[in-house]
């Protein structure tokens, strides 16, 4: 359901679209799904459809590419600031009167769905650049937002991108990396497209655990996007390598499977090590384990 949202930053609020995803029964908790650097938040309406199948809530706003004010979800300007503001959406999310709440509100009346309320159990997911930032935004909730962090149940990074500030995502996983909070990563192959897969090798270098997540190994950057996009899907291909149904599937049924586990604080054996879905994707070459090895 269409709906915007108010973040503040550099003096001003910003009236950004953002869109609310609704199970049809009772809602497992709240998945923020940020997109890359230069997509936005139309090209994740499968995952989110996915994801809220599987009786979660979805929240997808779209965050400006860049701004001179550094109001945006690139580091190319200073953007400390406004991510801070963006991860304090959630850190007053209990404030009735805040502006997720507003926009929560907005969606669900004209949704017809006043039988819903915010759910607590939060899990930040972002892609790309998306993925680096919700990595900032966990530490934001963690300094900032106390209560706001206990209610974070993880972050799911899909083939995550540092910024041009690279400091930005550092400092967040160094100060990440002594807490218990459950991080998982979707990557793929080093290219051009996820700036030589330098944000999952900073969760490696970062987190050492000994399970991270998966490397698709014939995988797109492009793979959460889903394979029926047109051309958007065509021009993703040429830029990032074609999206295959096998990967796309595997990174969508992992996202899926990963995200409702954290929201439940469950373990799906099947989508791990040793289940027999992720065993099969393993020895047949569609993915390899990624742990927290690197030093």
């Amino acid at each position: 359901m269409a709906s915007s949202v108010d973040i503040a930053c550099a003096g001003s609020v910003l009236h950004q679209p953002a869109d609310w995803y609704f199970p049809s029964g009772t809602a497992r908790g709240v998945v923020l799904l940020v997109h890359g650097f230069g997509a936005n938040k139309d090209l994740y309406r499968d995952l989110a459809d996915r994801l809220t199948g599987a009786g979660a809530v979805v929240f997808a706003p779209d965050l400006p590419a860049m701004d001179p004010r550094g109001c945006a979800l690139s580091s190319l300007l200073p953007n400390r600031a406004f991510l801070d503001n963006v991860a304090d959406l959630f850190g007053t999310a209990a404030d009735p009167d805040g502006p997720l709440q507003r926009s929560f509100r907005s969606a669900r009346n004209h949704a017809g769905r006043p039988d819903l309320a915010l759910p607590e159990n939060l899990v930040l997911s972002g892609h790309s650049a998306g993925g680096g930032v919700v990595l900032h935004l966990a530490q934001r909730l963690a300094v900032a937002h106390p209560a706001g962090f206990a209610r974070l149940r993880g972050v799911l990074a899909l083939d995550p991108v540092r910024g041009i500030d690279t400091s930005v995502t550092e400092d967040a996983l160094r100060a990440l990396a002594v807490t218990d909070l459950p991080m998982l990563t979707i990557a793929t192959p080093p290219s051009l497209c996820n700036n030589g897969a330098d944000g999952t090798e900073s969760m490696q270098r970062h987190l050492p655990r000994p399970f991270l997540g998966v490397r698709v190994l014939t995988g797109s950057h492009a793979d959460a996007l889903g394979t029926d996009l047109g051309a958007v899907g065509e021009i993703a291909g040429i830029m990032c390598g074609t999206i295959r149904l096998g990967n796309f599937t595997a990174t969508r049924d992992l996202t899926v499977a990963w995200t409702l586990d954290l929201l439940d604080g469950t373990r799906t054996d099947d989508y791990h090590p040793g289940g027999a879905y992720y065993e099969m994707l393993r020895t047949t070459g569609v993915i390899e384990t990624i742990t927290g090895a690197l030093r």
